[in-house]
């Protein structure tokens, strides 16, 4: 074990004893039963604690620091344990041993893994204490419960989470330095002045590597700051109101279900860079105010207070500038305190810009996030409120069995694109309101005309009378591809949503080279302003998946219910990313169709963590899988290698392609020359 360190809080100034107070901190490996146990009991005896985990490189708990205000603790997890849980809910099985490893899999995520002695006096001592004045508190309470219990086999009582906490005064805005400084106003402790930048710079991090003595204190700093938000800028009033988060007393199927929606997520954001690149258009100097052109949209600001790296060709040669940069709405930049770039930026040339600090999470990861929370709470009952998530992770039960719309026979004919056997099958699915149909899921491999199939759905749908017909995807370009395929059979009945920050400035060529989309478009900055008279006769919209937590979507909804929700780009979506819409739009959801091809594209990150599910990668849902079996685009001597290598000889191709399998369709060319990076592609340089 190291040797305890001396920790003394860098992040507020004021006067005060507790401000000023140096704690000596244990780092302790939870193998050491006896030492472990001891300082467990040393801080036990505090109404209020503070706790912050520690990850490893893929996300997986791997310390825990303990904070009462005067003493606090590290507890280090040692890894794989291979004996089942002591907990009396949940029921050892085969598969139900994890570990604080960092092993990908759910699947042996069923239940939770052995108590060390160390782990059993923690839980019952500190996470579950049977004293109901004992408060415990987090920031991102819900992402460090659910990795207690999945990595771990720990529950939590009575827990609570900073920021909602302070939900009242914070308005929703969750960045912990924010919070902090909120906090200290509502609580009325002028005197005391947040250090916002090393607050910041505290949360940055959120790994854990034993070795390195600042992972270690900045450990520290955020359970000591939990522990002082809780303990002196809470009133007793409102100490009983905040909601608090007990997974002692909710099953192992519930957790499980949370787990699954939840764990990949918050993994995943532990792996995003918190550096940023930005290329640039353009610089403009307004009234000494610096603002920044995104050369594209992935090269926009996101956030604001971003610490950004300025570097500069000037007249005396090239250096690199410190300044605080904020976004705008257009995802332009502009940099806070710019007399020293103002001053002569006629003459200076910005060459790069790099912003560090993780982005703004989107409203859809935010939505999320609020869900699982609510869940955790005991606000939200997933699995009896909703079935619609359940289904990740259990066994299909019944599914909800009310009419999807009325069925009435519709006056206008569309061209319904001529379907093979295994298209009319899943259109055949699709549009079957019987109780095994309610969720289907089509894999269509590249060719084999999936927006055919959803052309055609749409088509037989509303001739049918049904509307309520949402059709989303993963991205913008593949829902602009279905509605192209809407034109092409002469549907008009349809309305695309389309984010503002998206369109303008980036993206306006999508939709105004083709003049047919004028009535159809609808930006965001235009919802406020949609009437009733704007949707008249629209059976069917188009977004993205994050488009659906837009807060100003019940414009549409309220007219236009979401009844039907087909998916394209399937395999790209991670299961999680559905909740937001299952509890959102459960009164009216009926049906849920998913289109994809987990070959050729799985949910975005997966390389960085191979735990990520999409809805083909769920073991239980395989046997609902309706095959796309004839391709039409590759010539057949193309295809069968493709069928043969990837489809286990189940992909047919079309017989009738202009290319005949006698033809040789490939050729291989060996030029001289070196591989280069071409921007994000390769190139041959001659």
């Amino acid at each position: 074990m190291p040797p305890p360190f001396a920790f003394m809080q860098p992040v507020l100034n004021g006067p005060g004893a507790k401000l000023a107070k140096r704690i000596q901190v244990p780092t302790i490996s939870e193998s050491k039963a006896a030492a472990a146990v001891a300082a467990i009991k040393k801080i036990s005896t505090s109404t209020a604690l503070g706790l912050a985990p520690g990850f490893s490189k893929k996300g997986k708990i791997v310390a825990l620091a303990v904070c009462d205000g005067t003493d606090a603790m590290i507890l280090e997890f040692t890894g794989a344990l291979k004996k089942p849980g002591t907990n009396k809910k949940d029921k050892p099985t085969s598969e139900s041993t994890t570990s604080s490893s960092d092993n990908d899999s759910h699947d042996s995520n069923t239940g939770p893994s052995i108590q060390t002695d160390s782990r059993t006096y923690l839980q019952e001592t500190l996470l579950c204490p049977t004293n109901p004045n004992i408060s415990i508190a987090s920031f991102d309470l819900g992402p460090l419960a659910m990795a207690l219990y999945i990595d771990l086999g720990l529950r939590i009582t009575n827990a609570i989470d900073v920021q909602d906490a302070f939900a009242s005064v914070c308005k929703g805005i969750r960045h912990p330095h924010l919070v902090v400084e909120a906090a200290l106003k509502s609580a009325q402790l002028q005197k005391i002045k947040p250090n916002l930048d090393r607050i910041e710079r505290e949360f940055r991090n959120a790994e854990y590597d034993p070795a390195e003595v600042n992972h270690r204190k900045e450990l520290m700093c955020r359970a000591w700051l939990a522990q002082f938000l809780v303990a002196d800028c809470v009133d007793a009033a409102t100490m009983a109101e905040i909601k608090r988060v007990n997974t002692q007393d909710m099953t192992p199927e519930m957790l499980n279900v949370v787990a699954t929606i939840s764990t990949d997520a918050h993994r995943l954001g532990l792996t995003k860079a918190t550096t940023t690149t930005h290329r640039l258009t353009g610089v403009r100097n307004n009234d000494g105010v610096i603002k920044l052109d995104a050369a594209s949209y992935k090269d926009k600001f996101r956030g604001d207070g971003l610490k950004g790296r300025l570097y500069v060709d000037g007249e005396r040669g090239q250096y690199t500038l410190y300044n605080r940069i904020n976004a705008t709405d257009n995802g332009s930049g502009v940099v806070e305190a710019a007399k020293t770039v103002a001053s002569d930026a006629k003459t200076k040339v910005l060459l790069t810009v790099e912003t560090t600090g993780k982005d703004d999470p989107t409203l859809s990861e935010s939505k999320r996030s609020a869900t699982i929370l609510r869940v955790l709470q005991g606000e939200l009952t997933i699995l009896s409120d909703n079935p619609w998530p359940a289904e990740w992770d259990t066994p299909p039960a019944m599914l909800p069995i009310s009419p999807l719309s009325p069925k009435a026979a519709h006056g206008k004919k569309y061209t319904t694109p001529k379907l093979n056997g295994s298209q009319q099958k899943a259109v055949n699915s699709m549009l079957s309101d019987k109780a095994a149909h309610r969720l289907v899921i089509v894999q269509g491999p590249p060719g084999t005309g999936k927006t055919s199939v959803i052309g055609a759905y749409v088509v037989m749908a509303t001739q049918m009378g049904r509307s309520g017909i949402w059709l989303i995807a993963q991205s913008n370009v593949a829902v602009k591809n279905i509605a192209l395929k809407l034109l092409s059979v002469g549907f008009k009945d349809w309305k695309i949503l389309v984010a503002r920050d998206f369109h303008n400035g980036w993206h306006e060529h999508l939709y105004t080279e083709d003049t047919r989309f004028k009535d159809h478009l609808i930006l965001s900055s235009s919802f406020k302003k949609t009437k009733p008279r704007d949707l008249a006769g629209c059976k069917v919209i188009l977004s993205t998946l994050s488009m659906l937590s837009n807060p100003l979507l019940h414009f549409f909804t309220k007219h236009i219910p979401i009844r039907s929700l087909i998916v394209d780009e399937a395999s790209q979506i991670e299961i999680g990313s559905y909740i937001p819409a299952f509890t959102t739009f459960l009164p009216t959801l009926r049906k849920l169709c998913f289109i994809g091809d987990d070959k050729q594209l799985p949910p975005h990150g997966q390389e960085d963590l191979k735990s990520l599910r999409s809805v083909f990668e769920v073991s239980h849902l395989k046997n609902l899988v309706i095959f796309l079996n004839i391709q039409y685009r590759m010539p057949p001597e193309l295809g069968n290698i493709i069928s043969a290598a990837v489809y286990s000889n189940e992909l047919q191709s079309n017989l009738l392609h202009p290319i005949t399998t006698p033809t040789i369709s490939c050729h291989f060319v060996d030029v001289p020359g070196v591989e280069a990076k071409a921007g994000t592609s390769w190139k041959s340089r001659l």
